[in-house]
């Protein structure tokens, strides 16, 4: 039996309302040599319902794997067989032809280690990010709107030995860095001197991200901006690179105030004081 031709590895820790759609886009899918690896971080059983939605002819593993999300996909490299890989979250879902349409596009860019696309709702609007309006190659100047984690597909062995994901970066990590991992990675694979190319054709769904005004958000909104100033930190953005950002950040705090709007205020202080902060965090290999 021949392996396929690409692994998806969804992490999740039992987020189950959203992964019956998930299930539903892969049954439809028009090619079906793709395997499937759920890496579970959730209680026992919590999902049995959305595996039981899966096609019969689908390759499904499910492997467990401690918390945090980099760890997690670390696990679920591990056990891929095909030579390009996919993250679709739990809250994602494939058009119908996308696995298809995949195909031709890895044959067609044969020259690239990493290929990723645009998430857009289910109305077509972009969401969860901003991205470039053309296609281009992607580098250190334009890698923060090359897409997000859904739409990121790579080789198999460009992972590999870059050594996969940060495992210090990224939410549930356990540090001050609770982002940044995809990026760092992408980053990584660059430097390694294989290249990478952003195509805003390549769709993946994606529902709205809507920021809540309140307390959890801003917590979250610390270790985005931790993470984020470690990146920055890790691949030698610089001091001037570091206060571009800050310097737009406190524009944007001005703005929100004479706005009244507190809460974008508030959100954009922290970015200033976490982007320092984890850039000039002592860590290990800092």
């Amino acid at each position: 039996m021949l392996p396929p031709f690409l692994s998806l590895v969804m992490c999740t820790i039992g987020e189950t309302d959203r992964l019956p759609r998930l299930a539903a886009s892969l049954v439809c899918q028009t090619r079906r040599d793709f395997e499937l690896i759920v890496v579970d971080q959730s209680p026992p059983g919590r999902l049995d319902e959305f595996l039981a939605l899966l096609p019969e002819w689908l390759d499904v593993q499910v492997v467990r794997s401690a918390r945090g999300l980099s760890r997690a996909r670390n696990v679920g490299l591990r056990h891929c067989r095909a030579g390009w890989v996919a993250l679709p979250d739990d809250d994602a879902w494939y058009d119908g032809d996308l696995v298809e349409q995949l195909a031709v596009l890895f044959d067609r860019h044969t020259e690239y280690a990493v290929l990723t696309g645009v998430t857009r709702d289910e109305h077509g609007r972009l969401s969860n990010g901003a991205f470039l309006s053309s296609a281009a190659e992607i580098g250190r100047g334009n890698v923060w709107r090359c897409g997000n984690s859904n739409g990121v597909f790579f080789r198999r062995e460009a992972a590999q030995a870059v050594g996969g994901f940060d495992e210090t970066l990224g939410v549930g990590s356990g540090t001050l860095f609770g982002a940044g991992e995809e990026t760092d990675f992408i980053l990584r694979i660059l430097a390694s001197g294989r290249k990478g190319r952003f195509l805003p054709d390549l769709v993946v769904r994606h529902d709205q991200v809507h920021v809540r005004q309140d307390a959890a958000h801003l917590a979250k909104a610390r270790l985005y901006a931790q993470g984020y100033g470690r990146l920055l930190r890790l691949h030698g953005y610089g001091v001037a690179y570091l206060t571009w950002r800050l310097f737009r950040n406190a524009v944007a705090a001005v703005l929100a105030g004479f706005r009244l709007q507190g809460h974008e205020v508030r959100r954009r202080l922290i970015w200033l004081k976490g982007m320092t902060v984890g850039y000039t965090a002592t860590f290990p290999d800092s």
